[in-house]
Formats: C-alpha cells, structure tokens, sequence
C-alpha cells in the first residue's frame, strides 16, 4: 500500500494518521473558522482523535468523545472523516461526521465511485449532545486509489456540493499514476485563487 498527501493552506483542515501491522488508519477533518483559534482547535482534534484509535477504541467512540470535546469544551463544529484500510485484503470501511464522501478511482480515472451512505453518517461534530455514526464498507482493488478530501476542493460559491462532486470525479481520467503528481494536478485543476479560496488537503492512497 502507497500514501501520498497533499496539504494547501492552514491548519484548520488537517490529516491524520495511524498504522498496525496489517492496517491503515486516515482521518481527515475540517474544523469552523480560521485564525489561531480554529488551529488550536483542529490540533485538539486530531490530537485526541488519533490517540483513541492507537489506544483500540472503536472509531464509533472516538467520535463520540470528540463530539462532547467539540461541544462542551472547544464550543465549536468540526467534520471529520475516518477510513481503516487492511493492507492484505483491500478492505476499507469510512465513518464520517458531516464530512464529504472519499472517492474511489481505477487506474487510469475511467471508474470512480463515492464511498457513501447517508444513512451510515452522523452530524458534524459539535451540532448535537449525542450522535450516532456507523461504517461503510467496500474494497479497495489493486490498483486503485482512495482520496479523501476537505470541501475547499469542491465547495463553489452559488453552486450544488453536487457539482463540486461531480467536477471532482471526472477530473481522474488521465491523470498521473504517481500519488504526489496526481494530487498536485487535481489541486491545480479543482482548487480556487483569491479571497473565496478554502484550506484545503488531499490525502491519497493507492493499493499496490
């Protein structure tokens, strides 16, 4: 399994990791506001996010206890997307608290399918006392990649989030098979210039 990240922008959208031996922890989060106050806080949340899952605790917890940081400490809203890959089998399962769906992509880009269900998805974290997530499950083939993503590369002022979706998943077809040139062609194709521009981050994974 090969990673590859891309981070344009400050702090407040940050990307985490965690490994075992056979497995892959990514989680991506984006956290409300700019400035120092929301770094702190993005840095408390993956912080904390990333130490309940190195200590064993089931992604449904950890996201339960950051909620209540998020709410009764940090009085703030964040999203946040978590995905477990096992390196052997190509397994993957997504949590995901008001974050954008991951995105699957063959090869060469020709097929690229959004690992979602928003019935399996909980609120942002922050929004509610208590929420409920669960996992969506799929494989990751040989070959393909899994990118993860905050909303500044798709999220356009007056436009759907699904035309942001859809622009996102035909940007694929012809791209670089290199993990860093391809996250560096999609941020040039998809990011935006000047004062609407959004921190944004890319994390990509291809299973080799």
């Amino acid at each position: 399994m090969r990673a590859a990240t891309r981070s344009i922008g400050s702090p407040p959208s940050c990307s985490s990791d965690s490994s075992s031996e056979h497995r892959i922890g990514l989680a991506v989060g984006d956290v409300c506001g700019h400035g120092l106050t929301a770094a702190s806080h993005m840095g408390q949340f993956r912080y904390s996010f990333r130490a309940l899952i190195q200590a064993a605790a089931p992604p449904e917890e950890a996201f339960r206890v950051v909620n209540r940081m998020a709410l009764r400490e940090l009085r703030t809203t964040a999203t946040m997307g978590f995905v477990e890959l096992d390196t052997r089998t190509g397994s993957v399962a997504v949590w995901s608290c008001g974050h954008l769906p991951p995105v699957i992509a063959s090869v060469d880009g020709s097929e690229v399918r959004f690992v979602n269900d928003r019935a399996a998805r909980g609120p942002m974290l922050g929004f509610l006392p208590e929420i409920s997530v669960r996992p969506v499950r799929t494989t990751l083939e040989p070959g393909e990649l899994l990118l993860l993503y905050t909303d500044g590369l798709v999220e356009r002022r007056n436009e759907s989030i699904d035309d942001g979706l859809d622009r996102l998943a035909a940007s694929f077809e012809g791209r670089s098979p290199m993990l860093d040139d391809l996250c560096e062609e999609l941020y040039g194709v998809l990011s935006v210039a000047g004062p609407d521009a959004d921190d944004t981050v890319l994390v990509a994974v291809r299973r080799t």
